[in-house]
């Protein structure tokens, strides 16, 4: 069902302004761990890296989420890295992947639950 706004023509379905709602929060989100992370690194040269692992990178709601990511990014200074991990040996190496490469964090989205310490102990080394 639409719902009208402010007395106008313009519509949104509810669905709508929930996935406008939850991308402004996981933008809002992002941007303070990349605001912190850069201020962290303010008298570097280098842009700070953030990697972006996500499942299922084909899907619409993980392509708006990398699409946040990037502007997030650009508007704060650090760099996205974009990784596709669809199953836990993937996950893990890419996260090898991104501390090699200077990652100093990243944001996930695992393709198994059951990989949670191991993830956190890989984050830990970042």
């Amino acid at each position: 069902m639409p719902i009208k706004l402010f007395n106008s023509d313009f519509s949104l379905h509810e669905s709508e302004l929930k996935l406008e709602f939850t991308m402004h929060k996981f933008t809002k989100a992002l941007a303070a761990i990349g605001l912190a992370a850069v201020m962290s690194q303010s008298a570097m040269a280098e842009n700070l890296k953030l990697g972006f692992l996500v499942k299922q990178p084909e899907e619409p709601w993980f392509q708006t989420e990398w699409k946040f990511a990037d502007k997030a990014g650009k508007d704060l200074g650090f760099d996205v890295i974009k990784i596709a991990v669809p199953d836990g040996e993937k996950t893990l190496n890419a996260i090898d992947s991104l501390a090699a490469s200077g990652a100093k964090g990243f944001v996930i989205c695992t393709p198994d639950p059951k990989l949670g310490s191991a993830i956190v102990a890989k984050a830990r080394g970042l």
